[in-house]
């Protein structure tokens, strides 16, 4: 019997994933504060001068943890309704660029319009608009690469050692290898090990492993030779044949 291949892949990073999404995660700071003003021509130069007072209170707490003006960028939010109403939208002028009759942070009004018509399908162009809170949102970007190119090193790779570990079948010979020394050209054919800085990848008897071009592990599970059905009893053959039969039944 032969069973069909299958391929798995070991990243780079797999024996600190948790630290390394951490470490690639965005940091974000938010200010806010209440506002009660009406979004007028009379309110525009209040609201871009808090608006810019929150901004910079955002990117001074960003760059406490560490990032530079160019890894940080703000979002501006207004807590938006119409007056004499009770149903407040926080809204964003993103894609709403600033005009004459807007601040300098974008055209709320008529992001808020929009928004609000796509909510209730109904606006009310002759009602003030009222700001209720101020909101401006900085995100932290780490800038750390997710992509780690493999060299591509000429000749076979290079076995640091040799070392004995028990299979089925008993203690092999196995060949162990440095991940930092291998290509993304090179097959490495169990049994064999392969040893990370953070990791230890495992090639079994039968099996195969290649580097990927992004520093993945690549394991070729199952490619080994065919081996022939006996008497003995196998857990993996009965969960298989039970559950063929199984579905036969059904």
């Amino acid at each position: 019997m032969e069973l069909l291949s299958f391929f798995c892949l070991s990243l780079r990073y797999s024996g600190v994933l948790s630290a390394y999404g951490l470490a690639l995660a965005d940091v974000v700071e938010e200010a806010q504060e209440p506002c009660a003003c009406r979004y007028e021509t009379q309110s525009f130069a209040r609201l871009d001068e808090r608006i810019e007072q929150l901004t910079q209170r955002c990117m001074d707490a960003l760059r406490k943890h560490g990032f530079s003006s160019a890894q940080v960028s703000c979002e501006v939010f207004l807590h938006l309704r119409y007056d004499r109403t009770d149903c407040a939208l926080m809204v964003s002028a993103r894609g709403y660029p600033s005009s004459a009759q807007s601040c300098h942070a974008g055209d709320f009004r008529s992001a808020f319009m929009d928004r609000y018509l796509k909510e209730f399908g109904f606006t009310i162009p002759e009602r003030p608009i009222v700001v209720d809170d101020i909101r401006v949102r900085g995100c932290g970007r780490s800038g750390v690469t997710t992509q780690n190119m493999t060299p591509n090193k000429q000749g076979p790779p290079r076995v640091t050692t040799v070392t004995q570990c028990y299979f089925d079948s008993g203690y092999l010979d196995t060949n162990v290898y440095l991940l930092e020394d291998l290509s993304y050209d090179h097959n490495i054919t169990g049994p064999a090990l392969i040893i990370d800085k953070n990791s230890t990848v495992l090639v079994e008897p039968g099996c195969e492993a290649e580097l990927t071009a992004g520093g993945a592990v690549r394991l070729s599970v199952g490619s080994g030779a065919p081996w022939a059905l006996d008497t003995r009893l196998d857990s993996v053959q009965l969960s298989i044949f039970s559950h063929r039969f199984m579905s036969i039944a059904g």
